[in-house]
């Protein structure tokens, strides 16, 4: 089992959007409340170790990035911002997980 604080010192280490953009609403989900969320996710629910998640308008990656962490399976983070996702796959490289990333209009899956 994960201790919420290492989850969360991860999530520090997920880069913020270089050039956010306010008419496409990218603001981040802080690292404390992402570790929460995951967390209940996680040991409440169980809904993340073993599973498939899909972070739908993933933006930097914070939460998919968090639940390939905890276990999940498979992840895919889909965003309609390439430099969004491209900012996500270059974190979850760095941190050695494994996450699909589709740069695409989540209105169109």
């Amino acid at each position: 089992m994960i201790r919420k604080k290492e989850l969360e010192i991860l999530l520090t280490k997920v880069e913020l959007h270089p050039k956010p953009k306010v008419f496409m609403e990218q603001y981040s989900t802080p690292p404390d409340i992402a570790a929460t969320l995951l967390y209940m996710a996680t040991y409440t629910f169980n809904d993340i170790i073993g599973k498939t998640v899909c972070d739908l308008g993933c933006g930097c990656g914070r939460l998919a990035i968090g639940a390939a962490y905890l276990g999940a399976k498979k992840v895919v983070g889909v965003d309609l911002d390439p430099l969004a996702v491209l900012t996500a796959k270059r974190c979850a490289e760095e941190l050695g997980l494994k996450v699909e990333w589709v740069v695409g209009d989540i209105d169109l899956l």
